[in-house]
């Protein structure tokens, strides 16, 4: 492939994504006939989901939308190791077959999650151009190593327009004001009560005679 004019083919997630997926086209012919219509068709759709994903990203140009659909690759990945355990469960691979997939799968896993954090690192800061330093992991799997070319700067996402502002709110009327309340008439004085008269002193009783001393028998 020598026209790199499409921004997502110079990226290093979706390079190796696609090496990984020749590895697995290449797979499935190895599988029985039987498994024509179950897994070999659910490998194949698996991995070309990721290179599209990433692709379908990409073309989005915004941050939000290309981190989803790169997310979404990376479930691929994890569901091509789903189909590996079939594999090996059916005694069409050995175990050395799977942990050579399996770490092949794993490895653009880390590629694409390092995407996926220059994707958000970049939303925060307001651009959109490839990083001078590689995102990928320094340790990488050889075998899959390709010559990556100077990434080239993407274009500048353009501004936002502003939002209008929000009309200013009427302000709410005075409440009139709540009439006073009429004093209450004072209640009347009630009328002194008259003095009760004083009763009249009694006149002081006679003392008795003492009685007279009883005769000696």
């Amino acid at each position: 492939m020598t026209n790199n004019n499409y921004s997502f083919a110079t990226l290093d997630a979706w390079k190796f994504a696609r090496e990984l997926r020749k590895d697995f086209s290449e797979f499935v012919k190895s599988l029985p006939a039987s498994e024509k219509h179950q897994l070999i068709d659910q490998i194949t759709r698996a991995s070309r989901s990721v290179t599209a994903n990433i692709a379908e990203g990409q073309g989005r140009y915004h941050f939000q939308e290309n981190i989803r659909f790169c997310r979404q690759a990376r479930g691929s990945l994890f569901e091509l190791i789903d189909h590996l355990t079939v594999a090996v469960d059916e005694n069409y691979i050995n175990q050395e077959k799977f942990d050579e997939f399996v770490g092949k799968v794993l490895f653009v896993v880390k590629v694409l999650n390092g995407y996926i954090k220059f994707l958000k690192d970049q939303k925060l800061n307001d651009k959109i151009s490839e990083p001078d330093e590689p995102y990928l992991t320094q340790n990488h799997n050889p075998s899959m190593a390709t010559d990556i070319p100077n990434q080239p700067n993407q274009p500048n996402q353009p501004n936002q327009p502003n939002q209008p502002n929000q009309p200013n709110q009427p302000n709410q009327p005075n409440q009139p004001n709540q009439p006073n309340q009429p004093n209450q008439p004072t209640q009347p004085n009630q009328p002194n009560q008259p003095n009760q008269p004083n009763q009249p002193n009694l006149p002081n009783l006679p003392n008795l005679p003492n009685k007279p001393n009883q005769p000696t028998p």
